[in-house]
């Protein structure tokens, strides 16, 4: 063979092997941009799901702030109904207990109940505990305790302080204690506060 033949064959070799490549990397560009294609598509996908998600969240935290906002309404008008229920009762109790002098204990308690279970769905309970008997008011799960008495005496102070510490020791609630009185000395008004009660008194000598 002479050298030319053996130039042109060798070529010929070159050009198939180098064919050969070609056709293999156009087939692997061929490959590889199917996989970008699907990555783009995985990648559309994941970016709608995220919008979604995005809106979801957003809408979320605006019906949250809205729930916190009409709870936070709720709970001022809550407030404000006990606070108004307090003084209504603390105005019947003068009005009534001047006009009375709460000769009758038990129709003034009878009334009590009545007016705050079918006016301001605060429940009403009379218990009996250590041999002592209370009479609770409970409003969102508050226990306000309320002692009734026609004429509160110097010694009763001791009574109601180890009265209120045998009622705490028992339920474990958040509690208020208040002494309603039609005859009550300011000496000791001044002696409950400094205790913690509150004291509803006549507004008359």
């Amino acid at each position: 063979m002479s050298l030319v033949e053996r130039v042109t064959a060798l070529e010929q070799v070159i050009i198939q092997q180098n064919t050969h490549r070609l056709d293999r990397l156009e087939q692997s560009a061929i490959e590889a941009d199917k996989r970008l294609t699907r990555l783009e598509n995985l990648a559309e996908r994941a970016e709608n799901r995220l919008d979604r998600l995005e809106k979801a969240v957003a809408n979320n935290t605006e019906a949250i702030d809205r729930l916190t906002s009409e709870f936070g309404n709720f709970k001022q008008d809550i407030a404000q109904q006990i606070s108004q229920l307090e003084k209504n009762l603390s105005n019947q109790i003068a009005n009534l207990g001047s006009r009375w002098g709460i000769q009758n204990e038990g129709i003034w308690r009878q009334t009590i109940a009545t007016l705050l279970e079918k006016s301001y769905g605060v429940t009403v309970k009379r218990l009996e505990i250590g041999g002592e008997e209370f009479d609770v008011l409970i409003s969102n799960g508050d226990h306000i305790i309320i002692e009734l008495t026609s004429r509160f005496k110097s010694n009763d102070v001791n009574k109601i302080i180890q009265k209120r510490q045998l009622y705490t020791n028992l339920v474990q609630a958040p509690t208020r204690f208040i002494v309603a009185a039609a005859s009550i000395h300011s000496k000791q008004v001044l002696q409950l506060i400094s205790f913690g009660f509150e004291v509803i008194e006549s507004d008359e000598d």
